[in-house]
């Protein structure tokens, strides 16, 4: 025990070392193996022998286990067929795309795993420090020289089955004396059993890293953001210009990210900040978000009719006699994601306005198109370590052909659509492209292009044809400015 623990020790102080443990099985046929274990499942052991060759072993056959421990290596060369190639692992750290090592995994500590590289090396790694791993794309094969040292182990009285291995010995002159024996059939067991687990959340672990382009896809910290927007034409500005935001969840594994206040959004028709709630998650292959405006929740809830004279204080200005603008009450998209692809689909109940105001004229026509029905809306994002590109797109298409009714439409908040409008339809089409760069640890730009064109038509009772068809063009830049680990501007 003292000296696992001082193996241990070791292994900590240093990241890179050449300590080794080296498992020896003695089999029911006299088979003896010596090496490290590389995998391990119900049915056999895999080893990488002190010889440099790979070697199987039958795990119902094993008659003892004994544990060595080496400050030194004690390989002096590998052969890399194709056998020993299939566990051996490529692993990245730092989200570096050059790999630090390539390596087999030899052993399991809580949440470390330790490493043998080619070079005869010793790696001890947590989990959340290994941001890839993936098979070796090792081309060469045979015969591997290691720079290390021949050692001759000893296995007290292990061999009284076997008499012709009693004498075994090599040519060393330092000899190593075991530090564990276990020979009974539980002890053996419950000693490969912790290893299988081990391998077993390795190869889990490997899987997420295909499934997640980055450890943690979402701000870690919890801050509290300051938005600044220079001129709004389309959303009524708040007077609340502060969000708050945190997340959850650990690398590779479930992860979230919310958002309160008043925020832009990068999903929306929209680059204007509206006063929102926002969630992420991500787990495994799955993806899911949802972006509700706390003003106009639940779907066909209105929003600019219960603004309309801040509306006319704010964004009527002499040049702008139609006013066009969207909203939401929320959208909810799911999908799943692999490597840097993500792609998701869902639902999307946006708001619209529409206002002619001609003062000369003494017309003020106002219309809000409620979310009366679902929309469609795909989502699809490239992410690597530092960018980030997507696209959104969404068609809505709201009718009524036979008198419309306040859930579909409104002009006010006392004047009922009923008895105004034999009938209506509306059809919109948005597409919104983005990215967003990572600059240093505390700024990131981004750039978005939004398109959003929609037609309107209406038939009054009165017998008038109303028709409008509109365009919005939008390019929009950001910039976001960390201040220590708490604000965000």
């Amino acid at each position: 025990m003292f000296r696992f623990l001082c193996l241990i020790s070791f292994l900590f102080a240093f990241s890179h070392a050449q300590a080794v443990e080296i498992y020896s099985v003695l089999t029911q046929e006299c088979q003896l193996v010596r090496g490290l274990i590389v995998d391990i499942n119900k049915d056999s052991l895999d080893f990488i022998d002190l010889d440099g060759s790979f070697k199987r072993v039958a795990r119902d056959g094993i008659e003892f286990l004994v544990v060595h421990n080496t400050l030194e290596n004690p390989f002096l060369g590998i052969n890399l067929n194709r056998s020993a190639k299939t566990q051996l692992l490529d692993i990245y750290v730092s989200n570096n795309d050059k790999k630090l090592f390539s390596g087999w995994a030899v052993k399991f500590i809580e949440n470390l795993v330790i490493f043998f590289d080619l070079d005869g090396g010793t790696h001890v790694l947590e989990l959340n420090q290994i941001t890839k791993i993936r098979p070796t794309n090792l081309l060469i094969s045979g015969v591997k020289k290691i720079s290390g040292e021949s050692v001759d182990l000893k296995f007290g009285n292990i061999f009284f089955k076997c008499p012709h291995l009693q004498n075994l010995k090599n040519n060393s002159k330092k000899s190593i004396l075991p530090t564990r024996t276990l020979g009974d059939k539980v002890q053996v067991s419950e000693f490969l059993s912790n290893f299988e687990v081990g391998f077993r959340n390795l190869r889990s672990f490997q899987e997420r890293t295909y499934l997640y382009a980055r450890p943690f896809l979402f701000e870690k910290k919890s801050k509290l953001g300051i938005t600044t927007f220079n001129n709004f034409f389309q959303n009524p500005e708040s007077q609340f210009p502060f969000y708050f935001q945190w997340s959850t969840g650990e690398a590779y594994r479930f992860q979230s990210f919310n958002q309160i206040g008043n925020v832009s959004n990068e999903y929306l028709p929209t680059a204007e900040p509206l006063f929102l709630i926002r969630s992420d998650i991500k787990s495994h292959i799955f993806n899911a978000s949802f972006v509700g405006n706390l003003n106009s929740l639940p779907a066909g809830t209105d929003f600019y009719t219960e603004q309309r004279e801040i509306i006319q204080k704010e964004l009527v200005r002499p040049k702008n006699k139609i006013i066009t603008s969207p909203s939401l009450n929320y959208l909810a998209l799911m999908g799943g994601d692999y490597g840097p692809w993500s792609f998701s689909f869902g639902t999307y109940y946006p708001t619209f306005l529409v206002r002619y105001y001609n003062e000369e004229q003494g017309l003020d026509e106002f219309r809000e198109i409620l979310s009366s029905k679902v929309s469609p809306i795909f989502r699809l994002m490239y992410t690597t370590k530092k960018l980030q590109l997507r696209g959104i797109y969404s068609k809505t298409n709201y009718d009524e052909g036979f008198q419309p009714n306040d859930k579909q439409l409104s002009i006010d908040r006392s004047i009922s659509v009923i008895g105004l409008l034999k009938s209506f339809n509306f059809e919109s089409h948005f597409l919104r492209l983005g990215s967003s760069y990572q600059l240093s640890r505390n700024i990131q730009v981004g750039i978005d292009q939004i398109l959003l064109t929609a037609k309107y038509n209406e038939n009054t009772t009165s017998g008038y044809l109303n028709h409008i068809n509109f365009d919005h063009y939008i390019t929009s830049l950001s910039v976001r400015h960390w201040f220590g680990e708490k604000v965000t501007l």
